[in-house]
């Protein structure tokens, strides 16, 4: 027999759910994709801010830029579908973690063989470029507000492998951030995209691995 605290409590529970109606499915991807749009808004203002590279409109023409845009919209995108599987609670990435590291192995494979068909007192300046040391940082001080934006996003949703959701994240901000970069800078050695690059867009994603149980904390 029901007694009246029982009662009670069915009928708040009535109340609260009686209204509830069922999320969308595809409000996960509505988020993600406002959060990279803003994202990448912002950071494509900073570089405007800051000054785009002088030869951009007869860089847009060039091999170089468009192997750059290439590698990093492939990092992003495949960084996004690892935030949209992290966003929604309990799951797991399994094989889709091996994503991103299918892009950038192919840049590495055809640094190296580009590496290999330079004379020997070349490679290094081709390798380091005129911005090695820079580039990193520039990336990742750039990628910052992306990732902000990414963090607050998540948070909406309900991931519960938070470390490795902001992983994720960090890493999808950083492709943004170097997508935008490549409007600055005027490398244009595949070795030095494959390096320096690959290194800007990893420490925004280092940074979610460890901080991620208090970035995406909801």
């Amino acid at each position: 027999m029901a007694t009246g605290t029982d009662m009670r409590t069915d009928e708040l529970i009535n109340s609260l759910t009686q209204n509830l109606q069922p999320t969308p499915k595809d409000m996960i991807a509505r988020l993600l994709n406002w959060a990279a749009l803003v994202g990448l808004a912002i950071a494509v203002l900073i570089i405007v801010l800051v000054g785009v590279r002088k030869d951009l409109n007869a860089a847009l023409f060039s091999w170089p830029f468009w192997m750059k845009w290439t590698y990093t919209i492939s990092m992003a995108l495949t960084a996004y579908l690892l935030c949209e599987r992290l966003a929604r609670p309990g799951m797991k990435l399994g094989w889709l973690a091996i994503l991103p590291l299918l892009p950038a192995a192919l840049l590495a494979f055809m640094a190296v063989r580009t590496q290999l068909h330079l004379p020997s007192d070349a490679r290094m300046a081709t390798w380091m470029g005129h911005s090695a040391t820079l580039c990193p940082i520039y990336i990742g001080a750039l990628s910052i507000p992306v990732f902000a934006v990414l963090c607050r996003t998540l948070r909406r949703a309900a991931p519960t492998d938070l470390r490795t959701a902001a992983c994720a994240a960090g890493l999808m901000s950083g492709a943004i951030a170097a997508f935008a970069y490549c409007l600055l800078c005027n490398e244009s050695s595949v070795s030095f995209v494959a390096t320096w690059y690959t290194l800007g867009m990893s420490m925004p994603a280092l940074l979610g691995a460890v901080f991620g149980n208090t970035l995406l904390r909801w």
